[in-house]
């Protein structure tokens, strides 16, 4: 993993978009994304917490970085964006306009928190909130 910065300032009349507001399960080993593409800088807010489960990593990322996560190859991230092994938190980034970004929560070995081997634990049980605000 490679790990970036975020950035913000001041442009831009993009409106708030909400990115997802929900509860699910993910398996050992799977993740969920979401991904969104501002216009604008943004300021993305994110807020979580592990229900039921282990705990999970949530990662900001651009186009690039979640095509190699995808991959199963070293993936670069925004560290500032990035929650690693934890059951709850909420997380403020500045991100620039006119990029591709992906927000993932990860139940898999492939950043720091790592699943369970019994397979009833390693199931997160995840609720998640994510908007992206221009600034």
């Amino acid at each position: 993993m490679i790990a970036l910065a975020g950035c913000s300032s001041n442009g831009g009349t993009q409106k708030q978009e909400e990115l997802v507001s929900d509860t699910f399960d993910i398996e050992d080993g799977d993740h969920r994304n979401w991904k969104f593409s501002p216009q604008a800088n943004v300021m993305l807010k994110y807020e979580f917490t592990v229900i039921d489960g282990p705990p999970v990593d949530v990662i900001v990322m651009r186009e690039h970085g979640f095509t190699d996560y995808s991959k199963d190859k070293e993936y670069t991230y925004y560290i500032d964006g990035r929650t690693m092994d934890a059951e709850s938190k909420s997380v403020e980034i500045g991100l620039a306009g006119q990029n591709i970004y992906y927000l993932v929560v990860d139940n898999t070995a492939k950043g720091e928190a790592t699943p369970q081997p019994d397979g009833k634990t390693a199931v997160a049980s995840v609720e998640i909130a994510a908007e992206a605000n221009p600034v």
